[in-house]
């Protein structure tokens, strides 16, 4: 049985963060474009970057409290 941790002890953050897609993102062709899928890769992996140092530092912010 998988032990769960009361919620209480934690605090809960929602973040939500709207960003507008480029239009070459949009316009490209992600199965044919080699070059376009390496760039769309490289966009969303710039996000989820942001996205992890936002966890990480509202984290350490928690931790210090």
């Amino acid at each position: 049985r998988k032990k769960t941790l009361p919620l209480q002890k934690y605090r809960r953050v929602l973040l939500l963060c709207v960003q507008p897609i480029p239009r070459e993102i949009r316009d490209g062709d992600y199965e044919n474009d080699m070059q376009f899928r390496q760039h769309f890769q490289d966009w969303v992996s710039a996000i989820w970057t942001a996205k992890d140092a936002k966890i990480a530092q509202l984290m350490a912010e928690g931790s210090q409290k």
